[in-house]
């Protein structure tokens, strides 16, 4: 259950930084051009990020849906959390 909410945490922190690195990178770049070259590879790097986002979801959504106990990979690694020893 800890592992969902980091999940959802983690997510939404790296979804966060994706919507506010072309902001902060359009500030500090004065040139009209590159502003929208960074918006255009940040809309791109969004796009993915979402779908990454949606099939992982997705996939822990069915193995919970069929009762199976799991550790989210990733998630464990960056809290240093997993139900069974490694």
């Amino acid at each position: 259950m800890r592992q969902a909410l980091w999940f959802g945490v983690l997510s939404t922190l790296i979804g966060l930084a994706a919507f506010v690195w072309p902001l902060v990178a359009s500030i500090l770049v004065g040139n009209i051009g590159a502003t929208i070259s960074i918006y255009a590879l940040a809309a791109t790097l969004d796009l993915v990020l979402f779908v990454i986002w949606v099939v992982l979801a997705m996939r822990y959504s069915q193995r919970a849906s069929r009762g199976e106990l799991f550790d989210v990979p990733w998630v464990a690694r960056i809290t240093n959390r997993w139900s069974t020893p490694t």
